[in-house]
């Protein structure tokens, strides 16, 4: 289930640095639909779209989770 839509503020332009499989120094630089490389750094990181969030859309993600939890639904 679906706990609705959180917008995000993402940069309009990224680099990122990182090795390859063989541990050789990697960049890459994005823009447009690429950008969604931040998105899975996050995942990579261990943030959340909740974490991500302001502070009213936070609470409700928080509430609509313990529901849906609580309905045996997450």
């Amino acid at each position: 289930p679906g706990v609705g839509s959180v917008k995000v503020k993402r940069a309009e332009r990224i680099t990122v640095e990182a090795m390859d499989k063989s541990g050789l120094p990697l960049t890459i630089q994005a823009e447009g639909l690429l950008r969604c490389l931040e998105h899975e750094i996050d995942h990579l990181e261990g943030i959340t779209l909740v974490q991500r969030s302001n502070l009213k859309k936070r609470m409700e993600l928080i509430w609509t989770i313990r529901r849906l939890k609580k309905a045996d639904l997450w």
